[in-house]
This record gives C-alpha cells, sequence and structure tokens, in this order.
C-alpha cells in the first residue's frame, strides 16, 4: 500500500529524529505521537524495520543498532535500555538488581548470570530479546525514589542502595564505606543522604558515613 501525501511529512521527520539518536538507542511507538497518530506512527516505524533501518525488538518497542566494526554486523540492544524502555512504556521505571549494583560497583566479582531487572510498574515478566531473556521483577514503590529531579543522582545512589542490599546486613565493611563513598561527588552524597528514609534500618549507619561530607 503506498503512502499517503500526508504521511510522507511525518515519515521525514521521523527519520530525521531517529538519525539524530546515539546507535544503540531504544524506540518506542509514544516517542514519536507528537508527530502523528499511534497507527501512522508504527506504519512508518514498521517500514524503517524492512529496511532494516531499526529492528524490533517487541511490540511497539525498536532498537536502532549499533554496527560492530569487527563483525560489521547489528550489536544486541543493551538489556538495562530494553527493560527501561519495557517499563517506560507503561509510566514504569527500573533499578538494577542488587546482583547487578554489586557487580557495577565492584562489590563482587560475581557477574549475574541473568538480566533482571526490579520496576514499579506492570506484572513480573519476562521478555526474549535475540538470545537474551530479559526479567522485570514487580517490587513494592519504596525502592524507588519519590523525585526524579536529579535523575543521574538518584541512578547513582539506587544502585548503591542496591548494592548494599546484595552485601546484606552485617556484612558492610569499612573497606565497601570507602570504596562506596569514592563512587559519589558531593551532590550525589546530598541524595543518598536525603534517601535513608526509604531504606532498611540496618543501612542507615553505613549511608551516613557513605553520605558524610568531605572535610575542607
Amino acid at each position: 500500500m503506498k503512502k499517503s501525501i500526508s504521511e510522507k511529512p511525518i515519515a521525514e521527520q521521523v527519520r530525521v529524529r531517529i538519525e539524530k539518536m546515539d546507535a544503540g538507542s531504544i524506540l518506542l511507538v509514544r516517542d514519536f505521537l507528537d508527530l502523528g497518530s499511534q497507527e501512522t506512527i508504527t506504519r512508518i516505524l514498521s517500514r524503517l524495520t524492512q529496511k532494516a533501518v531499526i529492528y524490533r525488538v517487541q511490540r511497539g518497542v525498536y532498537h536502532l543498532p549499533r554496527i560492530s566494526v569487527l563483525l560489521g554486523k547489528p550489536v544486541p540492544p543493551d538489556p538495562a535500555q530494553v527493560a527501561a524502555a519495557l517499563a517506560r512504556r507503561i509510566g514504569g521505571e527500573i533499578i538494577p538488581s542488587p546482583a547487578e549494583a554489586a557487580n557495577q560497583l565492584s562489590l563482587t566479582t560475581q557477574v549475574p548470570a541473568k538480566n533482571i531487572f526490579q520496576t514499579n510498574s506492570g506484572k513480573t515478566r519476562r521478555v526474549q530479546v535475540g538470545n537474551q531473556i530479559i526479567e522485570l521483577r514487580r517490587v513494592s514503590a519504596r525502592h524507588f525514589p519519590k523525585s526524579r529531579a536529579e535523575t543521574e543522582s538518584i541512578d547513582k545512589t539506587q544502585a548503591i542502595i542496591q548494592g548494599l542490599r546484595f552485601v546484606g546486613e552485617g556484612n558492610i565493611t569499612p573497606e565497601i564505606i570507602d570504596k562506596v563513598r569514592g563512587e559519589l561527588n558531593e551532590r550525589q552524597k546530598a541524595v543518598l543522604s536525603r534517601s535513608l528514609g526509604d531504606t532498611p534500618a540496618w543501612m542507615h549507619l553505613a549511608l551516613r558515613l557513605i553520605s558524610r561530607k568531605d572535610k575542607d
């Protein structure tokens, strides 16, 4: 079926917007609804998929691939980006699982065997992306910050809280406190300090030590 004349400028705007995105980005149909109806955007993205400009991950979710210089083939999408997009599609957020956060912070040498993320939206679910299984586990909203005003700082502090959950009560050593403290700037320490009310009591002393201000 040929494109209607009125759809051509929308298709061009979608194409230009995608060209400005970083390779490896995850796209949602909803990201383009300011340009046209859901039906129109879905058709346009479907045509770009047929041309291998983007790849379909799931219904309404697409991947703008990064091409491997070595292999000359598309690199699979990053599981964290896919999980974040799946949660965002229904108005939610994700945080790394305790095991993933601990690995990111080098608090453990164990590499998580599964791509597990915690979310505050929808039901616990698994999705397959290529040969990867991504699991989104629904957890209590108390695990998530109440404000996203300082997104980067909040994401960092949430990773630290999750990492300490993995380490566990009674296992947080001075060495771990010093290591985690070195990951934060002063703004992130302030955000972490304000997060104490959303964390278990056994973690409070460690978080106070981690978030204390540097002496002048």
